[in-house]
């Protein structure tokens, strides 16, 4: 089961792909802003939440604590850019005295930041949000963004329905 929200002719989630560039002054930091990021820039304009609350909603929201996100973006050339990653959130852990956060993304390796993902771009991300049904409310050429929360909770189910995955 997923749950898909979705928005289009809005700007998408725009910016940069990797929250450790610094955006110029002008730039939208949309997308490492939702993927990323915890909190808010101070010295950036307010723009949306400020420490992350209203994203985790969608992540409580979800049985596996899994978020897919799908947008599509106009680039400064003028191009729509689809991209697609997603995100998880679970406890944090220690393993072989290393700690974790916690926070896990799937996409791509990014290939100049060794241990770093990147999200999947192009036509690749294109393909694999319709292939999951979430491109069906963007056009090729609009702009957007859909998520994806899956294994949603029911919110009508008691509560030993819901551990029966009913």
């Amino acid at each position: 089961e997923v749950l898909l929200i979705g928005d289009r002719d809005t700007r998408g989630l725009g910016g940069p792909t990797r929250s450790d560039v610094v955006p110029d002054p002008d730039e939208p930091t949309d997308f490492t802003s939702f993927a990323f990021d915890m909190g808010r820039d101070p010295s950036r304009a307010v723009g949306g939440g400020t420490y992350g609350f209203g994203k985790a909603v969608l992540y409580l929201a979800s049985k596996v604590s899994t978020v897919g996100m799908y947008t599509q973006v106009r680039t400064s050339s003028g191009q729509i850019e689809p991209r697609f990653m997603i995100l998880s959130v679970a406890e944090r852990a220690a393993d072989h005295g290393k700690r974790y956060t916690g926070r896990h993304w799937w996409g791509e390796r990014d290939p100049d930041l060794p241990g770093a993902v990147a999200p999947i771009v192009g036509p690749e991300a294109r393909d694999l949000a319709h292939s999951l049904g979430m491109d069906r409310y963007l056009h090729p050429l609009d702009t957007g963004t859909t998520l994806a929360i899956l294994a949603p909770h029911n919110p009508f189910a008691t509560a030993d329905e819901e551990s029966d995955g009913e």
